[in-house]
């Protein structure tokens, strides 16, 4: 059947003019080949929660029908392209901040150093990406081995670049932050986005006299922002490498364009229904109701959902909500 499409291209391109096809046919070649290359291995690459950044990059390279490196994953993280994330094998230390909204926080006015009076909250708060302000809640709660994600605002990012030019051959990154590495949950603790910073602790040494004295060792030991430990490895999650692969197909023609809404006053849309709205676009706008080849899976939009933010329980249920009735149900016909 792929080979049939890939006929019809090439009679499209003698009626219409190959120069003007050729970048369809191309595109239609390397998605069919892909598909028809890689129809296993995308069966167990969705049972994967992540991927090595080798295994990354091999994966785009054939869905991409072009070379991909780990480096040029690092450079699309770097850029704000892909979601990257690094594996803890042992778990790590750190201290627990979560995002407040700025009427949330105490603060109190105290005298400052040259005179006037200087405003600070109760807890330190700062703010880092897209402006979001977060707040310390504990010193030392430490975090599980696992996947998480890295919002590169502190110390991560310079590891990560560090990472980059180690693998082109550039120069050592020598840029110095005086924050520690940031990681970032998938999950929302109390409705509530939670960073972890990382950090390194005075040895409180062994054999307390008492438990008293033990947790005073603990209470007045010192903290040391930290990079990301010599015991973790960068990974890219399944979800955000399919959603990759979905924001790349906007590269692609469209049989036809989709207004978008003319409403001159979205402010009771939630930012979840945009979210959902916008999948159902991207997902279903361009599918053929008689070709089920084109339907798209269940799965793929909630991967796409809850790389964009979405729980995975409220990503699930909205795939199954957008998909319309007439659509092809159970597993997509093979091509």
């Amino acid at each position: 059947d792929w080979h049939r499409k890939l006929s019809t291209a090439a009679r499209f391109a003698c009626v219409r003019g190959a120069a003007r096809a050729r970048p369809w046919i191309t595109c239609c070649h390397t998605a069919l080949l892909g598909v028809h290359r890689m129809g296993t291995a995308s069966k167990l690459l969705k049972l994967k929660e992540w991927l090595t950044l080798e295994d990354a990059a091999r994966h785009l390279s054939l869905a991409f029908d072009e070379d991909v490196s780990p480096a040029d994953i690092l450079r699309l993280a770097l850029d704000g392209r892909v979601q990257l994330s690094v594996y803890f094998v042992n778990g790590a230390q750190a201290r627990r901040w979560v995002a407040v909204d700025h009427n949330d926080v105490v603060w109190r006015d105290v005298p400052g150093l040259v005179g006037g009076m200087v405003r600070l909250a109760n807890r330190p708060v700062m703010q880092i990406e897209d402006g979001t302000l977060i707040q310390l809640l504990e010193e030392s709660p430490g975090i599980e081995p696992g996947v998480w994600d890295l919002p590169l605002v502190g110390a991560e990012r310079i590891d990560v670049e560090n990472e980059y030019q180690q693998r082109v051959g550039g120069p050592e990154c020598s840029l110095t932050c005086l924050d520690g590495a940031f990681v970032r949950s998938n999950r929302e603790d109390d409705g509530r986005r939670t960073y972890y910073e990382l950090v390194t602790f005075d040895d409180v040494g062994s054999d307390p006299e008492s438990p008293a004295e033990w947790r005073k060792r603990l209470k007045d030991r010192r903290i040391y922002p930290s990079h990301l430990p010599d015991d973790s490895m960068l990974v890219l999650r399944t979800s955000a490498l399919l959603t990759l692969e979905a924001d790349s197909c906007e590269q692609r023609p469209q049989r036809e364009s989709i207004p978008e809404s003319n409403e001159p006053d979205r402010s009771h849309v939630s930012d979840a229904l945009s979210l959902v709205n916008q999948a159902a676009r991207r997902y279903w706008a361009n599918a053929d109701q008689s070709d089920p080849t084109t339907h798209p899976n269940n799965a793929d939009v909630a991967a796409w959902l809850i790389g964009h933010g979405l729980s995975k329980s409220l990503a699930e249920k909205a795939a199954s909500i957008i998909r319309p009735k007439w659509a092809h149900n159970g597993r997509k016909p093979d091509s």
